[in-house]
């Protein structure tokens, strides 16, 4: 983009309102056919990949099938990170300051996480604090118990035996 700049500001004869114009629409084709086409580009990956593996085994078909593999890795590496840019700009851009947008998405994530009822195993909805309580104690509880039983008599016997 830059060299974009300077060709344009050259060309416009330092005219910075055609050169932003230009080089908007410089990005603009930039964002199409290489952001743009990274979906694209994955599926092609993957439908290639696809074919590979059901052709027939070979040499050249291992190798084959371990490029695709690893350029479909990279392809889907660089759409995870445009989306977490995408994220991270929308959230620097709307969320980070004292905003309506702020508020809305706290409110909103305190209301998805909160845990209004809970359904026993024989149907009853528990919808009160305390009863919501009683039954995630006693779920993590049992949980975390050993139902094994106590067995420490026949492992020290059998310890017993294995040391004469």
């Amino acid at each position: 983009m830059e060299n974009a700049w300077r060709l344009t500001m050259e060309a416009r004869g330092g005219k910075v309102e055609s050169a932003v114009r230009e080089v908007a629409a410089e990005l603009q084709d930039w964002s199409t056919n290489c952001l743009g086409d990274l979906e694209k580009r994955d599926k092609h990956a993957k439908n290639a990949l696809e074919r590979c593996r059901r052709s027939s085994i070979s040499r050249d078909s291992v190798a084959r099938e371990e490029i695709l593999k690893y350029q479909l890795q990279k392809l889907e590496d660089q759409v995870e990170l445009y989306w977490c840019q995408r994220a991270t700009s929308h959230w620097l851009k709307h969320g980070d300051r004292n905003t309506r947008f702020f508020h809305q998405y706290a409110s909103e994530r305190r209301r998805r996480n909160r845990i209004t009822r809970l359904v026993k195993d024989d149907g009853c909805v528990v919808e009160d604090a305390g009863g919501i309580q009683a039954m995630a104690t006693n779920f993590y509880s049992a949980l975390f118990t050993s139902s094994a039983g106590s067995r420490y008599e026949e492992l020290l016997q059998q310890c017993a035996i294995s040391c004469n």
